[in-house]
């Protein structure tokens, strides 16, 4: 009756990039969040303008927030002597958000107004707003999901605050 638009927005710090077992924790944390409470959801990697501050990540920022192929990020996980005796059990988990294949990441600068639309765009794209109300006459308007490319995104955004 109120004709309520509801999406979920899941702020991470990036900074939990820099290592891999605070990443894997964070995705596991998105996957259970966006299962349990079963609305539209956006993660989102906050503070990357902070990311340089922070020493070098060990893959690009596309990688992170496209969450590609974890086998990479469980190399650097179990190289580490305090996690390699968790092996198979990081494996486990890695295996599990992939089986899921539905975390992924935009990103934010909050002082960057370009960044912040670009959010903006991807929550009301998440919550149905950005198609209006499906009348006859406007179906083009389903090509505007479309319209953005996280990892071109994510791209701009590294290749803006790496420097």
């Amino acid at each position: 009756k109120l004709n309520y638009r509801l999406a979920c927005v899941h702020l991470v710090d990036a900074s939990y990039c820099t290592e891999a077992a605070k990443f894997i924790s964070v995705l596991l944390l998105s996957l259970t969040t966006m299962t349990m409470l079963e609305m539209p959801h956006v993660n989102v990697l906050s503070k990357i303008d902070l990311l340089p501050q922070l020493g070098e990540l060990d893959f690009s920022l596309d990688y992170y927030t496209a969450v590609m192929d974890l086998d990479y990020l469980l190399f650097h996980l179990n190289e580490r002597e305090s996690s390699a005796r968790f092996g198979e059990l990081n494996k486990v988990i890695c295996g599990l958000i992939e089986d899921f294949s539905l975390v992924g990441f935009s990103t934010l600068c909050i002082t960057d107004k370009h960044s912040v639309a670009n959010l903006l765009k991807e929550v009301d794209k998440a919550n149905g707003y950005i198609f209006g109300a499906l009348t006859a006459g406007n179906e083009d308007i389903l090509l505007s999901a479309n319209t953005t490319n996280l990892l071109d995104e994510a791209r701009e955004a590294q290749a803006r605050y790496e420097q």
